[in-house]
């Protein structure tokens, strides 16, 4: 994140700059374009000014040789343009003139005005009739050497002239290579940080993935100490039902045999419960349809020895094992003395009903050929079992008899999670 706002205090920095140089780059390009007009009318100015000299020279010697006035015209001419050319490159030059160039416009005026002196003054002796005189002027060396020394200052302005272009010129394109750089550099920046913000929203996106996972696992974790603790209190209560029953019922049953068959029926029977939530992945998921037809089915010979009928209901895993011994009671006793004993040919009616809320009615009925009133319940641990199973599911269990018939009815609340949905 730090390396983020950092780059955007970059790019501020680089806006800032590029605000700056677009500024000082454009007054540099209007000096160099201002620079080049000026230069292109300082040498124009100059070469009008060397014209007039060379004019004015040819004018003088055609006077001087053919004594004809029409060559003064252009003399004349000459005189004016060079004055007039001096005047405008002092006014150019007014105010930014180095001394360089204010020296060298000063001898070129003093040069070309020595010159226009030694041409007026051969002019004067041709109108005065000393035309000998005239050309012992000429012949001399004083014109050419006047002449040389103004070559040379002007040879030496236009190059001064065109090294201050030049110069110009030269700081317009490292202005503009600045400028340049400049937009690299803050492309580059875009670009950066441009990159850095998809880096940032994939950071940002594996975190929260990172963070999932652990959530995840921090979940799966719990789930699984949750079913640890669970088993190992399933496990713990099994041992003490397992060792309950055996107890029991050998303190009920003096004849081994007898002893060791109702201790398989309750083990087998607390094993068919525990078969059911043992494959329960949660509350809920065991209905019981499934518990009653686990538990009561093995013990009969025909489909029409039993009825089941209920709506389904989900019963919870802590539910289950009280349950099934309930219904494992009730259908031993209906093996040994009720509907299911042998050539009583009768028949079990087993239902419940749900309120919708978390209230359950669980009905058992025997009918059989003999007299209901008069069989032989079992009072022992079977009787102390059920009422056990009965205070841990906190519900309330009754037997009737009526008209020959058997009823037990069972009344408790479904767990939290367990209700009917």
């Amino acid at each position: 994140m730090l390396g983020l706002f950092a780059i955007i205090a970059l790019l501020v920095a680089l806006m800032i700059w590029v605000a700056i140089e677009t500024t000082r780059t454009f007054r540099i390009e209007q000096a160099a374009r201002h620079q080049v007009e000026l230069t292109s009318a300082v040498l124009i100015e100059v070469n009008r000014a060397y014209s007039a000299v060379i004019n004015a020279e040819t004018a003088q010697r055609g006077f001087v040789l053919t004594e004809r006035s029409d060559y003064l015209e252009p003399y004349e001419t000459a005189s004016a343009t060079f004055a007039g050319a001096i005047e405008n490159l002092r006014g150019l030059l007014a105010g930014a003139a180095t001394e360089t160039q204010k020296s060298l416009v000063d001898k070129l005026e003093s040069l070309g005005n020595d010159k226009f002196s030694e041409l007026s003054l051969t002019i004067a002796f041709v109108k005065g009739g000393k035309s000998d005189e005239a050309l012992a002027v000429v012949n001399t060396d004083r014109g050419k050497e006047i002449m040389d020394r103004f070559r040379v200052v002007i040879r030496q302005l236009e190059a001064y002239e065109q090294g201050i272009l030049v110069s110009a010129l030269e700081r317009a394109k490292r202005a503009q290579d600045r400028y340049s750089l400049m937009f690299l550099l803050l492309g580059s920046g875009v670009v950066l940080l441009f990159g850095m913000l998809l880096f940032q929203g994939w950071r940002t996106a594996r975190l929260a993935q990172v963070e999932g996972n652990l959530e995840a696992v921090e979940t799966e974790k719990a789930k699984t100490e949750l079913l640890a603790r669970e088993l190992n209190h399933r496990v713990k209560n099994l041992f003490a039902i397992v060792l309950s029953l055996i107890r029991n019922s050998g303190r009920e049953e003096t004849d081994a045999r007898e002893a060791t068959k109702k201790i398989h029926e309750r083990v087998y029977a607390l094993a068919r419960a525990h078969e059911l939530t043992a494959t329960i992945d949660g509350p809920g998921r065991t209905t019981l349809d499934d518990l009653v037809s686990a538990v009561a089915l093995p013990y009969i010979s025909s489909e029409d020895a039993i009825s089941i009928d209920g709506p389904p209901v989900p019963v919870s895993a802590e539910q289950v094992t009280p349950l099934g011994l309930i219904i494992n009671e009730l259908a031993t006793n209906a093996v040994k003395y009720g509907a299911w004993a042998e050539g009583q040919d009768g028949r079990v009616s087993i239902s419940w009903n749900h309120d919708g809320g978390d209230g359950l009615s669980l009905r058992w009925s025997e009918r059989h050929n003999g007299a209901a009133d008069s069989q032989e319940i079992d009072e022992g641990f079977g009787s102390s079992l059920m009422r056990l199973s009965t205070q841990q599911l906190g519900g309330e269990m009754k037997r009737t008899l009526k008209d020959g018939q058997l009823f037990w009815s069972l009344d408790f609340k479904l767990a939290d999670g367990t209700k009917e949905r």
